[in-house]
């Protein structure tokens, strides 16, 4: 059985399963329009949320600064985790 974190000691840390593109800084405005318009879209297709529904995947589009927002907010909870635990200093 794997323990969830509040059952090794950290209470409060949860995490998403992030999946996403990254891309370059500086990409041109119209190719990120272009990707994330095709994202939001795709995120809200009914047979797309079943067909990963069934892997067990809940699509849950955020736009590029949330999606930034998130990376930052998460690597600073593993890095906080990792430092509690002893793996990094």
């Amino acid at each position: 059985m794997i323990k969830t974190f509040a059952e090794e000691g950290y209470p409060g840390v949860s995490l998403k399963l992030l999946h996403g593109t990254l891309a370059p800084k500086g990409l041109p405005i119209p190719i990120l329009t272009k990707l994330t318009t095709a994202y939001q879209k795709a995120s809200a297709d009914p047979s797309l949320k079943e067909q990963l529904g069934k892997l067990y995947i809940l699509p849950d589009y955020e736009d590029p600064d949330e999606s930034a927002e998130t990376i930052h907010r998460e690597n600073k909870i593993i890095l906080k985790v990792m430092r509690q635990s002893g793996i990094v200093k």
